[in-house]
C-alpha cells in the first residue's frame, strides 16, 4: 500500500522539507523523506502492518503518532505546532535543570547554565508545571500556560527556610507525599 502525508502549520500552510520518518511496529522497516514544496511525502510499496510516522521541521514541535492501515492506502494531513520556548533564570545557582511536566508526565528537561538561565525549546502550547533541582535542593515550582510560538520567561528563586511546590525523584517523576 501507499501512505501520503501532507505536512502543514496550525493555519493549514504547507511545510516544505519537513523530515517524515516512518517506521513499522516492529522496526524491522524504517523510511525517511523529505515533504516536497507543498508539504507532501509519499512512502510507496509499503507491507502490510502498523507503521509510526513521526514529522520535524525546524521551528515546530514533533509529531509522532501510529498509522494503521485497515483497507487501501492511506492519505493523513498532519498539523505540527509552532515551537515555544520556555526561558528564564534561577536565581543563586549556575548549575541544575529545569524540568516541565504536563498531565503528571515529564515533557522536557533543560540545563541550567553557569548564569542561571536556562531554555526548553519545542514546547506544544498547553499548561505546564515546571520546576528547578539544584543538587539536593528544589526551588519552588511554578504553573504556567504556554501560547503558541510564544517565548514565555519563568524565574525561579530559592525560598528561604522552607521548600514548597514538587518533590522529584532523580529521574524527574514526580513524587506524591514526599514532604
Amino acid at each position: 500500500f501507499t501512505a501520503t502525508a501532507r505536512v502543514v502549520d496550525g493555519g493549514g500552510k504547507a511545510i516544505g522539507g519537513a523530515t517524515v520518518m516512518l517506521e513499522s511496529n516492529d522496526g524491522s522497516d524504517v523510511r525517511t523523506a523529505s515533504a516536497n514544496a507543498n508539504g507532501v511525502v509519499s512512502f510507496k510499496n509499503l507491507p502490510e502492518d502498523t507503521f509510526r510516522i513521526r514529522m520535524e521541521a525546524p521551528g515546530f514541535v514533533s509529531l509522532s503518532q501510529m498509522l494503521i492501515r485497515s483497507t487501501g492506502n492511506v492519505n493523513t494531513t498532519y498539523a505540527l505546532d509552532t515551537a515555544t520556548i520556555l526561558a528564564g533564570t534561577v536565581w543563586g545557582v549556575s548549575t541544575g535543570r529545569c524540568s516541565v511536566f504536563r498531565g503528571g508526565q515529564l515533557v522536557r528537561v533543560g540545563d541550567v547554565q553557569e548564569d542561571g538561565s536556562y531554555s526548553i525549546r519545542k514546547l506544544a502550547a498547553g499548561d505546564y508545571v515546571a520546576a528547578v533541582l539544584h543538587g539536593q535542593r528544589l526551588f519552588q515550582s511554578q504553573r504556567l500556560s504556554i501560547v503558541r510560538g510564544a517565548t514565555r520567561q519563568v524565574d525561579f528563586s530559592s525560598i528561604a527556610g522552607s521548600v514548597s511546590g514538587i518533590a522529584f525523584a532523580a529521574n524527574g517523576t514526580p513524587l506524591s507525599n514526599a514532604i
